[in-house]
C-alpha cells in the first residue's frame, strides 16, 4: 500500500519539472530578476560503481515575491530578518540510484529522490542549512555549511563566486543511499558485500558564475567538487572517494 508521504513525494516529482530546477543554477539567476525561465544541463561523475553518468537536461524556473521564493529544487519563506535571516524551506533532494544504470550493481534495490524540509540561517556570506526527510524515503537528516567569497567586480552583468563548505549526513541518510543489506548481498552471491554506513562529513569547493549576454538573457554555470568521507567511500556500492558535478544553463528574464 502506498502511504500518504510516498504519494506526496511522487506528486512532487511529477510537478518538479514545472516548478523547480537544478540548485546549481539557483543563486546566479535569482540575483538577476524576480522571475526567470530557462533551460540547463547537468553532468556528474557519480561515485557509484560502473554508473552511467548521462547529462540531465532540465527546465530552470526561479521566482521571488516578497518573502517567498522558488529557487532551484527549493521552496522557501523568510520568517525573520535582523542579524542575519532565517528561512523555512522545502527541498527536493535529487540524489537517486537506479540499478539499471550500473552493470555491477544491477541486483541492488533502487534508491529514490526525497522531499526534505528544514531551516536556513544566513549571515552575510555564511549560510547554514538543516534538513530532515519528510517523505519517508531515507528518514535521515543532513546539514550544510557554506561560505561564499564573491569576487570584486561582480555586478549586474557578470559575476564569479567561489565557495567552500561541509555537508554532514546522518547514518540513516548514508545507509539508504550507500548501505547494502544482507538480502541485497545474498541476491548476488556476496559479490557485493553488506555495508552499514555511519554518519559522514564531506568537504567541498564550488564556483558559481553568471554572465548577462543580452538585457533579458543570462548564462549561468556551476562547478562543484566534493571529497567523500570514508563512511561513504568504503561502501561496496562506491568505487571513488570524490565526486565532481558541472552545470550550465541559459535564463530569460521577464
Amino acid at each position: 500500500m502506498i502511504n500518504s508521504s510516498r504519494l506526496a513525494l511522487n506528486s512532487a516529482l511529477l510537478l518538479s519539472p514545472l516548478l523547480v530546477s537544478s540548485a546549481a543554477f539557483a543563486d546566479q539567476s535569482s540575483q538577476q530578476s524576480e522571475f526567470s525561465l530557462g533551460l540547463g544541463a547537468t553532468v556528474s561523475d557519480s561515485p557509484y560503481r560502473d554508473y552511467d553518468n548521462d547529462p540531465q537536461v532540465i527546465p530552470l524556473i526561479n521566482y521571488r515575491s516578497g518573502n517567498f521564493h522558488v529557487r532551484g529544487t527549493e521552496l522557501g519563506y523568510q520568517v525573520y530578518k535582523g542579524t542575519g535571516s532565517i528561512e523555512v524551506i522545502g527541498n527536493l533532494n535529487t540524489l537517486e540510484f537506479d540499478p539499471d544504470d550500473s552493470d555491477s550493481l544491477s541486483s541492488l534495490d533502487e534508491r529514490d529522490m526525497a522531499f526534505e524540509a528544514g531551516v536556513r540561517y544566513r549571515l552575510e556570506n555564511l549560510s547554514i542549512t538543516a534538513l530532515t526527510d519528510i517523505s519517508d524515503t531515507h528518514e535521515g537528516e543532513r546539514v550544510n555549511i557554506n561560505y561564499a567569497f564573491p569576487l570584486a567586480g561582480n555586478d549586474q552583468q557578470s559575476g564569479l563566486t567561489p565557495a567552500v563548505g561541509l555537508d554532514w549526513q546522518s547514518d540513516d541518510y548514508n545507509n539508504y543511499y550507500y548501505g547494502v543489506s544482507a538480502a541485497e548481498s545474498a541476491r548476488n552471491g556476496g559479490s557485493i558485500g553488506t555495508y552499514d554506513a555511519d554518519s559522514s562529513v564531506n568537504p567541498y569547493i564550488k564556483v558559481d558564475a553568471y554572465y548577462q549576454i543580452a538585457p533579458q538573457w543570462t548564462a549561468v554555470a556551476n562547478v562543484r567538487y566534493t571529497w567523500l568521507d570514508d563512511n561513504i567511500s568504503d561502501s561496496s556500492m562506491v568505487d571513488d572517494d570524490r565526486e565532481a558535478r558541472a552545470s550550465v544553463g541559459l535564463n530569460y528574464k521577464f
